[in-house]
């Protein structure tokens, strides 16, 4: 057994350094202002390629020439929806790697295709965000430090003073949100959309999208972003949709609930005004298409407070039942 550990630690070993050696290239070349178009384009995809692929391979040319088989991202955007999942299933693994490799941004929000492909964009995008929060945390972290070097009597500049306390703050939020985005990292959360510009979209599934036969969607009201999409402790809009699968699946275990705030829930005043509602109308409705093209499925859409709003305008699919 030791024997066997050994050879194949040397071997996982050999494999990491020539992909270390393919990436270094690639990025050498990418780099280069004077590297051809069509060079840097194959390096490129070789350095994707080394960075995904499963190790043991028995041939890396043909398993790199499968990662590239297959239709390109503009092509998939080009097809209509009821195409997609049949699309999908006719590529080889490889060639779906590649595509969430090279367009997670939009694989992670394409509407038809299937779950898994979907959770690896989006885990992709959320590493992202990590790592550019990190970055603008320790920028903001060392901009704080200086402005505490420059002056020490909070009475020679107050509006300094009051800048550097509003940093402060905007550090302890920032910190606080790479904690929480690092816990959804860790517990592999399968999120169907990711995207934290402004006060951010996710939507997150609770059971098996795939074979379920019956999919609730639950939508939140007032006053929810991506800050407070906390744990399933603390009551809010996602445990309930948890709790909504746990409750179901005693019924029948086929069941999945999807937390989906794919769309600007007001604040406040704002929810006098549909108008966060019809944003978000075209989302939701390819959403609702996205899971019935997909699968003979029941879907539930369930609206809560400001969220019955918005679905108001919709043609929904005949599958779907409309609560509010």
């Amino acid at each position: 057994t030791l024997t066997r550990i050994a050879r194949w630690a040397i071997e996982d070993a050999v494999d990491l350094r020539c992909r270390a050696e393919i990436i270094a290239d690639a990025r050498a070349i990418v780099a280069s202002p004077w590297a051809p178009w069509t060079v840097a384009q194959a390096l490129a995809h070789d350095a994707e390629f080394a960075l995904v692929a499963g190790f043991g391979l028995r041939d890396w040319n043909t398993s790199r020439r499968r990662w590239l088989e297959g239709p390109s991202i503009v092509e998939v955007l080009a097809a209509p929806q009821a195409r997609l999942p049949g699309m999908f299933a006719e590529m080889s693994p490889y060639a779906v790697s590649r595509l969430v490799v090279a367009a997670p941004e939009i694989v992670g929000r394409l509407d038809g295709i299937p779950p898994e492909v979907r959770y690896a964009a989006n885990t992709i995008l959320l590493t992202r965000a990590i790592d550019d929060a990190e970055r603008q945390s320790a920028e903001l972290a060392d901009a704080i430090a200086m402005a505490r070097d420059d002056f020490t009597d909070v009475l020679v500049d107050p509006f300094r003073v009051g800048e550097r306390e509003a940093a402060e703050y905007e550090l302890e939020h920032l910190n606080e949100r790479i904690e929480c985005w690092r816990s959804w990292r860790d517990e592999e959360r399968q999120l169907l959309l990711f995207d934290p510009a402004g006060d951010g979209r996710v939507a997150e599934v609770f059971g098996d999208l795939d074979t379920a036969s019956h999919v609730a969607i639950v939508i939140p009201g007032v006053g929810n972003d991506l800050d407070n999409f906390g744990p399933l402790t603390d009551g809010g809009f996602r445990a309930r949709a948890a709790a909504l699968r746990e409750e179901a699946s005693q019924l029948d275990p086929a069941v999945a609930t999807v937390a989906w705030l794919g769309y600007d829930s007001p604040d406040g005043a704002g929810a006098v005004l549909t108008n966060a509602a019809r944003h978000g109308d075209d989302d939701l409705v390819e959403f609702v298409s996205g899971l019935v093209v997909a699968g003979e499925v029941h879907v539930t859409v369930i609206g809560h407070s400001y969220g019955s709003v918005s679905y108001t305008h919709l043609t929904l699919p005949t599958k779907v039942l409309v609560c509010g």
